[in-house]
């Protein structure tokens, strides 16, 4: 084995040992269980834009992306924005929706145990005056924990619950909640500090190929 060789060993083994501490301490800074909801993008969410379906419905620039899972049971969001949430919806306690503007375009999307709380319950996207866009701020907080998820934003939030039936949904809204049964663009799911784990052991064992090869 080349003094090239061992300094290419070395260097791995470094780099690994930093992969897995920093994986390590995002693991215990910010746990995300197998049954947590999916973050499918933050801040930068370009990849889910709303369609314009008539003047003044496009949202701002959406700045989070959330897929629930089955293992979710409660999800409470309040944001300054507007709310993209693909139904339909599946509750089993009483819950809620309340904002300016209420967009259903299918009835059967919301059942009868959700509160609708708004000015206007309507069918197609209000006018521009008033949609009452967000600011589509990144001041994003998202918060799990047993199946719990708090969402609090001042921007534009997207949101999927087609495929979980939740204990209980509470969203506040300052703009207009969209309930829609088009799933937007989808997003490859933020990476877990796991990843990071997989990735540098595989770089670590082509390294040392590499090495036994040069030996």
């Amino acid at each position: 084995m080349g003094p090239l060789s061992l300094k290419l060993a070395r260097l791995t083994l470094i780099c690994l040992s930093g992969l897995v501490g920093i994986a390590g301490v995002g693991i215990l800074v910010n746990p995300s269980p197998a049954n947590a909801a999916n973050v499918l993008c933050e801040d930068d969410c370009s990849e889910l834009a709303v369609p314009d379906v008539g003047e003044g419905s496009a949202f701002d620039p959406i700045v989070l992306g959330v897929e629930s899972t089955t293992g979710d049971r409660r999800l409470r969001v309040s944001t300054k924005g507007n709310v993209y949430l693909v139904g339909p919806i599946s509750t089993t306690k009483k819950s809620m929706l309340k904002a300016l503007n209420i967009i259903v375009n299918v009835p059967a999307m919301v059942p009868e145990n959700i509160k609708l709380k708004t000015r206007n319950l309507l069918t197609d996207f209000p006018s521009v005056a008033s949609l009452d866009a967000g600011n589509g701020e990144s001041r994003t907080q998202i918060r799990q924990k047993n199946g719990n998820i708090r969402i609090r934003s001042n921007g534009d939030i997207y949101i999927d619950i087609s495929e979980t039936d939740l204990l209980q949904l509470k969203i506040k809204a300052r703009g207009s909640i969209l309930v829609s049964d088009e799933t937007l663009t989808s997003i490859t799911p933020v990476p877990e500090p796991s990843t990071a784990i997989l990735m540098a052991l595989g770089l670590a064992g082509l390294s040392m190929r590499r090495v036994r090869l040069d030996a």
